[in-house]
């Protein structure tokens, strides 16, 4: 994986073909095949090695010393491995950051992702470090990936100083701040063919005043339609998103997408299980519009698990 590369492919650029490689069908068929049914866990995998996983990401686990899944890991991997939308709360220090940086890995593997595509994954966090610590674990992680660029942009700097590099990113991490600066003022960046978006304690950033930015950001996102797949952690069960009501969305903030609920065998409440978020006749909600008040009382899926 490579700090930096050449521009990517321009507005409009056709999806990626999935990779040639003998092990990527094998794979697919496995995540689907292995995954529990929506609203449910099993948690019965300790290793990583257990999973449907390319042999490129298992090294960088590997050589990170990343072996035994934690059970916000055992609980969420199979379901976003499998292509499937989510919304997981987990403690700090739970082992959140492999839940999703592992999905963002091995989706754009199968999807034949290069320096060529341009930006493939965003993976957003509310502050400067914690944006650093997920960079230098998916910087480990991610090692053997040698086809995939990765940028950190956070703010802190002259954006001058990020031009050049950001347009040619496979994978960015970053602040919504930063992002939405780029997205409004440097030209040939774009989102338009983002795979897979990643937020990071959600909840946070709402409460630090970055909702405007959040909103404006997906503005800037392909539709749910055109098969993104979204990741949602909260550090804490996210009720500061839950609370915000309903309002006009511009034309292109693509439908809240489905996500999926399980939790933890051992807590309680076994019996909780998830349909999917519908907006108000038809609709289409912002992303942070998990719970709108609804006739038919349908509630947002949700993922938890204990530290």
């Amino acid at each position: 994986m490579s700090s930096s590369s050449r521009r990517g492919g321009g507005k409009g650029r056709k999806r990626p073909q999935k990779a040639g490689n003998e092990d990527v069908a094998d794979l697919e068929a496995r995540c689907v095949a292995e995954a529990p049914a929506p609203g449910s866990s099993d948690g019965s995998k300790v290793a990583f090695a257990e999973l449907a996983l390319s042999k490129l990401t298992v090294v960088g686990l590997r050589e990170g010393n990343f072996t035994k899944m934690t059970r916000i890991q055992q609980i969420a991997l199979p379901h976003a491995l499998a292509g499937r939308d989510i919304m997981g709360a987990a403690k700090t220090g739970s082992g959140k950051t492999l839940a999703f940086l592992v999905p963002v890995l091995e989706r754009l593997y199968r999807q034949n992702w290069s320096s060529a595509d341009g930006l493939g994954a965003v993976v957003m966090s509310p502050t400067r470090e914690l944006a650093l610590q997920i960079f230098e674990v998916l910087r480990v992680v991610g090692r053997e990936h040698e086809s995939l660029s990765v940028g950190l942009v956070t703010g802190g700097k002259r954006l001058d100083d990020e031009v050049e590099r950001i347009v040619g990113m496979n994978i960015l991490v970053c602040t919504p701040g930063r992002l939405l600066q780029h997205l409004e003022q440097t030209p040939g960046f774009h989102c338009d063919d983002v795979s897979i978006l990643v937020l990071d304690e959600a909840d946070r950033m709402l409460d630090m005043g970055f909702e405007r930015e959040m909103n404006s950001i997906m503005e800037y996102m392909p539709p749910k339609e055109h098969g993104r797949q979204t990741l949602l952690f909260d550090a804490t069960q996210p009720k500061s998103v839950k609370v915000l009501a309903p309002q006009p969305v511009p034309p292109r903030v693509p439908r809240r997408p489905r996500a999926r609920q399980v939790r933890d065998p051992g807590e309680a409440d076994p019996e909780l299980h998830g349909v999917p978020v519908a907006g108000q006749a038809g609709r289409p909600l912002r992303l942070h519009e998990v719970a709108p008040e609804e006739k038919d009382h349908r509630v947002p899926l949700q993922l938890q698990a204990g530290g």
